[in-house]
Formats: structure tokens, sequence, C-alpha cells
């Protein structure tokens, strides 16, 4: 079976059937995650820790180009990444390689089972309307 992109949150779904057939450890495992991916917030560690190991330098090739110059106020880049491409343009962002930007995710991806962790631990936020306002009140 090719799970592809979709490796971790298909290997948490394991986990929590596992759990659910009475494996002690993978009843913790789901209990920890499924709390953690709940009240996660952003951690500079985390930020700090994604720079450090270059996540880039890994691919044979990388290019990273601007058409113009993102202003540093009121902006707002939309973007429409699928799976690894989500996990590309985040790293970049945390990295800070777009300047200090805030990123939003759809609710799919920040409760998808381990990416909506890594994405909340990195800072992503909500994309729905009612968090888009919000955002956009106090720019």
């Amino acid at each position: 079976m090719y799970i592809g992109n979709n490796f971790l949150p298909s290997f948490m779904f394991f986990i929590y059937y596992k759990a659910i057939t009475g494996s002690i450890i993978c009843i913790v495992f789901s209990l920890v995650q499924l709390t953690g991916q709940a009240f996660v917030k952003r951690q500079s560690w985390y930020d700090k820790f994604l720079a450090f190991f270059e996540l880039e330098k890994y691919f044979d090739e990388y290019t990273l180009e601007f058409e113009e110059k993102i202003d540093e106020q009121q902006s707002l880049i939309c973007v429409h990444p699928h799976n690894v491409f989500t996990l590309g343009f985040t790293f970049n962002c945390y990295a800070n390689r777009f300047g200090n930007i805030l990123v939003c995710a759809s609710r799919m991806l920040l409760d998808s089972p381990l990416l909506g962790f890594f994405h909340k631990l990195a800072g992503a936020t909500s994309v729905d309307p009612a968090n888009m306002k919000n955002l956009m009140a106090k720019k």
C-alpha cells in the first residue's frame, strides 16, 4: 500500500487502531499526541531547531526566488500547497526566509495527526473566516 506524502497522519491512524485494540504503549502515545496537539503553542526553540538543520540542503537543488519585495507591513501571501509542498513552504517560513510572517493553515492540516502538531508548534494558525477577520483587523 502506497501512503506517499501522507505518511505521518497514516502512521498515527495505525497507532490509534493499535490503541483501540488494546496496546498500552499506543494508548499512551495517542493520548500524549492528542493532548499535545490540542494545547500546543508556538515555540521559538522549534524555529531555531528547523533553521539549524537547513532542511533545504537535503535536496539536490534549491531555489528561492522573489518576484517582488514583500512589504513588511500589511502583506497577505496566499499559497495553496499540497502534501510535501506544505512542509517546504512552512519550513521556509519558520526559518524566516520571508521575514517575520504568520502562517495560516486550513483546519484540516492543523487537525491532522502529527503534521498539525508540528505546524502548530511552529506557530501556524487557522485560516477560518473569523480568525482571518481578527488578524486583518490587527494590522
